[in-house]
């Protein structure tokens, strides 16, 4: 973390995103293809967990109706936890994309969120035993989205942070990481991965894939690239969403504990704190 010559990095050029000077670079016609292609399909894969954001927050009798049809007790009922894991992944990942779609250049960390996204969902479902093709096309084409990225000479160039937003993602990874790796341990415990077999393996290998890309924004969100905010609010509202969603279900099997359920709401409103903080001084920096 390079902060020693850098105590305010809202003073760099690059941080500010959405009030930077505007930039002429023109986005070339293939990304703009490919970035449409992507976030369509994207949202068709996600438009499911996307919706499950907010279905899972409904009372059981509404539940049965909407989803039910002649079963009394659809899945979602005993496993309200995973859906809404499933909602967190697809949350962080679809926005992102069709950010892409207005001025790509001034959307350098929402494209590195998309795809460390992809990065992680390959890395998450190979440790839990459940990788399918399905996963490494997906990590291919936000590969090919990155390299065609008009901004992509930015993408990794060298990272400064914000170091109240860093030391907050510093203090959430190692509980979010333990949760991880004891979902992936739970994932493996339960034997072979098939859909629809192995319900178990299914929500805790969401479980898994959550936390982690919670980390990963909420790691993006503290560095200086441009439109930093979109990453950063992304992990303080997934936080937060969490903690709540454990707290109401709590007898839920993937479900956080009611003190991780707490710490994960402080966290989240601490770190929404940080961005408004941040965003208060890029505005009044000359």
């Amino acid at each position: 973390m390079d902060t020693t010559h850098h105590p305010d990095i809202t003073r760099s050029s690059s941080t500010p995103g959405e009030e930077q000077p505007t930039d002429e670079r023109r986005t070339p016609t293939a990304f703009r293809i490919v970035a449409w292609v992507v976030a369509l399909a994207s949202l068709a894969i996600g438009i499911f967990g996307l919706l499950e954001i907010v279905l899972m927050w409904l009372p059981d009798g509404t539940l049965v109706s909407l989803l039910g049809d002649d079963d009394p007790s659809p899945p979602e009922l005993d496993y309200r936890s995973q859906f809404f894991h499933i909602g967190i992944v697809a949350w962080t990942v679809v926005p992102p994309l069709f950010a892409q779609l207005r001025r790509p250049e001034r959307r350098v960390a929402p494209m590195l969120q998309v795809w460390l996204g992809g990065v992680a969902l390959v890395v998450v479902m190979a440790l839990v035993g459940g990788l399918e093709p399905i996963d490494f096309v997906v990590l291919a084409a936000y590969t090919l989205l990155a390299a065609l990225h008009p901004a992509r000479n930015e993408l990794f160039h060298p990272i400064r942070f914000d170091r109240f937003q860093a030391g907050l993602a510093a203090v959430a990874a190692i509980p979010w990481l333990v949760r991880a790796g004891v979902a992936v341990d739970d994932a493996r415990s339960a034997g072979d991965f098939e859909v629809g077999d192995s319900p178990v393996h299914m929500v805790e290998g969401n479980v898994a894939l959550a936390v982690v890309m919670l980390l990963l924004v909420a790691a993006i969100g503290a560095t200086d690239r441009s439109s930093w905010k979109l990453p950063a609010w992304t992990a303080s509202l997934s936080s937060i969403g969490l903690g709540l969603h454990a707290l109401v279900f709590d007898e839920q099997a993937a479900s956080l504990p009611v003190p991780w359920a707490v710490a994960a709401i402080a966290w989240g409103l601490a770190d929404a704190g940080a961005v408004v903080r941040r965003t208060r001084r890029t505005v009044t920096t000359p």
